[in-house]
Parts: C-alpha cells; sequence; structure tokens
C-alpha cells in the first residue's frame, strides 16, 4: 500500500508539473518576426466568421494566386464551408484596414487526409466577388505568371 500511495504522488508531481516548452515559445511562429503587408503584399488573413459576422476569428494565412483565387494549407479549411469563410487582404492587422472577401468555394487536394499525415496539405479558394478583385495596386500575387494560370479540377472536387 505505501509503495502505491509513493507511486500515485511521483505520478502526480510529473503529471502537475509545469510545461518549460510552453514557456520557451514566444511568438506565432518559431524563430518568426514582425513583417509588413508592404513587404509582402500577397498574404491574406484567412478568417472564419460565426454568428453572421458577429465573431470574426483570423484561422491562418493564405496567399493569392490570381485576381480572385488564393492558396492555403488544406487543414485550414478542413470541415468549413465557403460562407463562413473570408479573407483580410492589404492589411498588416488582421482585423482592420485592408479589404474583405467571400470566400465562394474551397478546394481541397483531392490527396489531402488519406492516412493519418499532412500530405497533400494544400488547398485554394475562389472569392464570391469577381468584379472586387484581391489584386489591386498595393496588393499583388505570390508570382506572376507569363501566361494565363488555369486550374484545372473535377466536378467531384467541386463541393
Amino acid at each position: 500500500m505505501l509503495k502505491f500511495v509513493i507511486l500515485l504522488g511521483l505520478l502526480a508531481s510529473c503529471l502537475g508539473s509545469e510545461s518549460t516548452v510552453e514557456k520557451s515559445l514566444d511568438g506565432k511562429i518559431v524563430g518568426g518576426h514582425s513583417t509588413t503587408i508592404q513587404e509582402w503584399p500577397f498574404m491574406l488573413s484567412l478568417q472564419v466568421s460565426y454568428l453572421g459576422g458577429l465573431f470574426i476569428f483570423h484561422q491562418c494565412g493564405a496567399s493569392i494566386i490570381g485576381s480572385n483565387w488564393a492558396i492555403t494549407a488544406a487543414h485550414c479549411t478542413e470541415g468549413m464551408s465557403a460562407s463562413s469563410l473570408i479573407v483580410r487582404a492589404g492589411s498588416t492587422n488582421r482585423y482592420s484596414g485592408g479589404s474583405t472577401h467571400q470566400v465562394a468555394q474551397i478546394i481541397e487536394h483531392s490527396g489531402y487526409g488519406v492516412g493519418s499525415t499532412f500530405s497533400n496539405d494544400v488547398a485554394v479558394f475562389r472569392t464570391l466577388n469577381t468584379s472586387e478583385a484581391l489584386i489591386d495596386s498595393r496588393i499583388n500575387p505570390c508570382v506572376r505568371a507569363s501566361r494565363e494560370v488555369l486550374i484545372f479540377y473535377t466536378a467531384e472536387d467541386m463541393t
């Protein structure tokens, strides 16, 4: 019985100790540094809107690849409906400045989610209003194609 009490006390002290790993993490990205939208004009804040826009939270970063297309990680859009996502373009601040755009369509890589790895962790999405392009004089795509870039997908990819 005494051995059990001692073992239980040791186990409790191990489980109750503070994590030293968490305390060493400072900021959002390990080894990262602050920057501005002027340095990275193709960056977007992918945001989730709850209760009709009453609550909006930053979900992930994304990069502009076309006038109404952007790319992000598939784990950022997994289980999300396009109607619950918006993007903020042209602002260093996640919650003000720049312009916001409703997401209309999400296409996750067809190989994402197979097994328990993050293989093929990529998704593209299109914004709703094609007359209000993500790109303007201050906001540019992350790559400039020498000719038109086409995005191919099957009917199965469209949800």
